[in-house]
């Protein structure tokens, strides 16, 4: 398995654009890396910059990473037998009202993550990451989403399951540098000569999806623009090219890259991939 791509499934991931960000990075590898919309990661995996600063306003995501880089997250199918072994009870109640196996397996997954999001005991345990890991490799479109109270919603399980990775060894020496942080974008410092590579939650006209979890408004894709466009250092910024954001962009004096984005979630499983845009600064 290529271990420089994300162990995750997620929606919004950038595989697809780390040849553009690669070329854009190269000729600044002696900076520091700040990214403070990690999400999946696949740009900083392949990137494997020596100093690197990551961060995200997702716990569980966090938690999982964290908990990777430490060598403690078990194995889908590992984690699954132990699961279910420990909760047989939980697991055939879902049988019981008429489940398969495999969408029992899930729904009882999801119910204990969210007595752990709810009670906040183990939160940032091991048995968090690894049911963090299962759900968000077999949820529907790898969407995940929450309410304001840390809930994991109802988001359905894919139609087949997916065991995901047999080992996670290649992808735990590759994060061994990163400074993992639990915060929004404004609460990291930003030197002067860092590299800042941020792909916020998207502004989109399509059908409303703007935030994988709370809220990311235009006030507040206005704000981390304009904070970016004054930074003396490199920046690269992701976003879906919306009208909105293009003007904004353009009055910020950000050189524009468009691009065939891989962005193709919406609640009636359209996968129409929309238009997205690279705004670089001092590259």
């Amino acid at each position: 398995m290529d271990q420089v791509k994300s162990p995750l499934k997620w929606a919004g991931g950038k595989a697809n654009m780390v040849p553009i960000i690669k070329d854009l990075w190269q000729g600044h590898e002696d900076r520091m890396f700040i990214s403070p919309f990690l999400g999946g990661g696949s740009v900083e995996l392949a990137l494997n910059p020596a100093s690197i600063v990551v961060s995200d306003l997702n716990s569980s995501l966090v938690n999982f990473w964290r908990h990777l880089k430490r060598g403690k997250v078990m194995t889908i199918s590992e984690f699954r037998e132990a699961f279910c072994a420990a909760r047989e009870e939980a697991v055939s109640a879902w049988v019981d009202q008429g489940k398969s196996e495999d969408h029992a397996v899930y729904l009882a997954m999801r119910d204990r993550l969210n007595e752990i999001r709810t009670t906040h005991k183990g939160l940032i345990s091991a048995e968090h990451a690894s049911l963090f890991y299962c759900i968000s490799r077999n949820s529907f479109n790898a969407l995940w989403r929450t309410r304001k109270d840390g809930v994991y919603m109802n988001v359905p399980p894919r139609d087949r399951w997916d065991n995901g990775a047999n080992s996670f060894e290649g992808w735990r020496e590759r994060i061994q540098r990163w400074l993992t942080f639990h915060c929004d974008w404004k609460s990291l410092e930003y030197p002067d000569e860092a590299f800042i590579y941020a792909d916020p939650p998207y502004h989109s006209i399509k059908n409303g999806f703007t935030s994988y979890a709370g809220e990311f408004s235009w006030s507040d894709q206005a704000e981390l623009a304009k904070q970016l466009s004054i930074h003396a250092g490199p920046v690269v910024l992701h976003n879906a090219a919306t009208p909105a954001i293009i003007g904004l962009y353009e009055e910020l004096e950000f050189e524009l890259i468009y691009v065939n984005g891989s962005r193709r979630i919406s609640a009636n499983g359209d996968r129409t991939p929309e238009k997205e845009l690279i705004a670089i600064k001092n590259i």
